[in-house]
């Protein structure tokens, strides 16, 4: 573990979710192509099957709008339509391999609060994950919201982060993600970040210098104490 100098103490914590706390850098494809397939039944789009990769990849792109309009469609309603079909999907994989909690999450018990999530996965999906997983356990729990608009504000911007401080009304917090663009959202906040060391993760230094570089969340109450 590496650690800045003249670090304050924390008034909050704050972790990312895919790849932090679960298992999984991200939702499976499998839940987009399906989901994808939902909202265009649901829309009543005759879309061949040739056609519908813009449809189905995790990003909104300009593909992905031209292929809306083509069929037509408004792309605002395709992806709204999406995320809340992905999130149904994504849900019911919750809990279970390779969606799973970290061993090391455990080390959540021991931390003091208040403690909150911040993930650019859709809120329904962030909320199913902190209730069902870890219920109790956090004061705040912030994803996207499933919009267009939404989904431009993922991390790096800082939006969801500066909600999350907002609601816990703290200034001083400590964010914990597994890859780069968290710790930019972190610092473009105002905050501290940490980056957890894991397989799917970055190897070696990061162009943005986190405050702390750890291999397990296990490392957090001495950090902490510090």
């Amino acid at each position: 573990m590496t650690q800045a100098d003249g670090v304050e103490s924390y008034e909050a914590l704050l972790f990312d979710m895919d790849g932090v706390l679960i298992q999984g850098a991200a939702t499976l494809q499998t839940v987009y192509d399906s989901a994808a397939d939902d909202a265009l039944a649901e829309l009543g789009a005759a879309v061949p099957e040739t056609e519908r990769a813009p449809l189905r990849q995790p990003r909104f792109t300009d593909a992905t709008a031209e292929r809306c309009r083509a069929v037509g469609l408004d792309p605002a309603e395709f992806w709204t339509t999406r995320e809340r079909f992905a999130s149904v999907r994504a849900n019911r994989r919750i809990g279970s391999d390779p969606r799973a909690p970290f061993e090391d999450t455990a080390v959540l018990a021991a931390l003091p609060e208040p403690v909150g999530v911040v993930s650019n996965n859709r809120a329904a999906t962030v909320e199913h994950v902190t209730s069902t997983l870890f219920p109790g356990r956090f004061e705040v729990a912030i994803g996207r919201d499933p919009t267009l608009e939404g989904y431009r504000r993922r991390k790096p911007d800082p939006h969801y982060l500066e909600c999350a401080l907002d609601r816990l009304g703290v200034e001083r917090a400590l964010y914990v993600g597994d890859r780069e663009h968290d710790i930019v959202a972190a610092h473009r906040a105002g905050i501290d970040g940490a980056l957890v060391r894991r397989e799917h993760g970055p190897v070696g230094a990061l162009d943005e210098t986190p405050a702390f570089d750890i291999e397990s969340l296990e490392a957090l109450p001495e950090l902490l104490d510090a």
